[in-house]
């Protein structure tokens, strides 16, 4: 892992990404190990036309990256990229719903969201999360199959899509590495209503959710 990780944004992923974003007069999110001190943190980069913007600290560690990694410490940004308001996720964030939430709460809207995925919900669940928040979700999923010496073999389940703010797949792609654009209007993430009288946020109770901060073993007996 130390000789992988590299720091940002002074490392040479963030500033060859910086340098294909400037020419490129584009917008790019990508995943990498990040070094930091002593620790090691599953995090992804937003850069753009001048340079590095932020980067996203994966918060939910899937299976054995809890002996690698640190879990992230910096929340759930959004960057005002002027085009859109962005937020990220990575990978195994997509089945805690909180994660989607807190971002829209905090007005992002777009989710970028790149992973490594192998379980086969993923894609799925997406959908819901782009439903049930009014927000677009954009996964960039990694294709194929990875061999490490000794360890299990990992396959990947590709299929990389584009959600909007009513659960349409706008675009999905194969099981092999590919390409493909569509045209988003990350203005309709703005508009929280289900139906006339249904606000998403202005309905939801919070007084009532009191239990979703709190961690197992203080829920026993409630």
């Amino acid at each position: 892992m130390k000789s992988l990780a590299e720091k940002i944004p002074e490392g040479f992923t963030t500033k060859e990404l910086s340098r294909i974003a400037r020419k490129k007069d584009a917008f790019i999110v990508a995943g990498l190990a990040e070094r930091e001190g002593e620790n090691f943190y599953n995090s992804a980069i937003l850069v753009g036309p001048e340079g590095f913007i932020g980067r996203y600290r994966k918060v939910h560690l899937f299976n054995e990256e809890k002996f690698w990694f640190t879990p992230g410490n910096l929340e759930f940004p959004v960057f005002n990229i002027e085009i859109a308001r962005l937020g990220i996720m990575i990978c195994f964030d997509w089945i805690f719903p909180e994660a989607t939430r807190i971002l829209a709460l905090k007005g992002a809207e777009l989710i970028c969201h790149p992973a490594n995925l192998i379980l086969p919900f993923c894609q799925k669940a997406m959908v819901t999360r782009s439903i049930e928040n009014r927000i677009i979700c954009i996964t960039a999923n990694r294709t194929g199959i990875e061999r490490r010496g000794t360890q299990k073999e990992l396959k990947f389940t590709g299929a990389s899509q584009i959600v909007n703010t009513e659960g349409q797949i706008l675009l999905r792609l194969s099981q092999e590495e590919t390409i493909g654009t569509v045209n988003v209007d990350p203005a309709s993430s703005r508009n929280k209503h289900l139906t006339d009288h249904n606000d998403l946020f202005i309905d939801r109770r919070p007084e009532l959710y009191s239990l979703l901060t709190h961690q197992p073993s203080s829920l026993n007996g409630a």
